[in-house]
């Protein structure tokens, strides 16, 4: 798999208020595959293009589901960051770094400390007991960065019209979600 913009199919991700920019509780999870041209819906099961292609498709879903929670600091006024930090098991991966750079238009960064929950809650502590006097202070003070992955613009403009896509393949969904939701629920009710 190589961050080169764009696969030819989408995961919705909007597993039911998982993300903080879209608020649906009927929301479920789609795979959308390009077949002669239109849009078809596929189980996971291998019938769609093998596993890297639903891998991919995955960690787009994701981070497309991430870009729509940046849109909310757009709403609210507030400039989005130039520059964001990784940590966890997603952030040893070079592929998932370059994508999440391309896709939010912004510098990724990884820690030198695998630790970043731990000493992101003693960095606050810290604060809080006035060992530093803000956030910002405190994290130049301790954070030493390991990784940066910058943005390659050419990729930004290969993700775009999937992102485009991702919103309209939503809005189409969106009613089928609700009418899901109430087809499991009666099903449940009728087995009970």
């Amino acid at each position: 798999i190589q961050p080169d913009g764009g696969c030819k199919g989408q995961f919705l991700y909007l597993v039911r208020k998982k993300t903080c920019a879209v608020k649906n509780h009927f929301a479920a999870v789609a795979f959308l595959v390009r077949v002669h041209c239109k849009a078809a819906i596929f189980p996971a099961d291998g019938q769609d293009g093998g596993i890297h292609f639903r891998l991919r498709a995955v960690m787009e879903g994701v981070i497309y589901s991430l870009r729509d929670c940046l849109s909310l600091f757009d709403a609210a006024g507030v400039t989005p960051p130039s520059r964001m930090m990784a940590c966890g098991g997603g952030a040893v991966s070079p592929l998932w770094r370059q994508m999440l750079s391309d896709v939010l238009g912004c510098t990724v960064c990884t820690a030198a400390s695998n630790d970043g929950g731990a000493l992101g809650a003693a960095l606050l502590a810290g604060v809080g007991a006035g060992v530093w006097n803000s956030v910002p202070d405190a994290c130049d003070t301790v954070i030493r960065v390991r990784t940066e992955q910058a943005p390659v613009e050419q990729n930004k403009a290969d993700y775009e019209p999937y992102y485009q896509l991702y919103h309209s393949v939503y809005s189409a969904l969106r009613p089928v979600c609700h009418t899901l939701a109430t087809l499991k629920t009666s099903y449940q009710e009728d087995r009970t």
